[in-house]
């Protein structure tokens, strides 16, 4: 992913997209794993992929806020 890191607002856009995506997993991850519809380790692998994806989001928070 090639990220234009001096245009705000591509950073907030992106900021933006990626805490939904978060969010949108961590949703599954809520609703099926109170189903069992997945199993231990898909549930581990998901929310890894939600804690990077809040770190990826922290990380450019921070370089916008660099910006201002």
């Amino acid at each position: 992913m090639i990220i234009k890191l001096k245009d705000k607002k591509y950073l907030k856009d992106k900021i933006e997209e990626t805490f939904n995506e978060a969010d949108m997993i961590a949703e599954l991850i809520c609703e099926g794993g109170a189903e069992g519809a997945y199993t231990p380790r898909e549930l581990s692998k998901m929310q890894y992929q939600v804690q990077s994806l809040e770190h990826l989001a922290s990380a450019l928070e921070t370089r916008l806020s660099k910006l201002k």
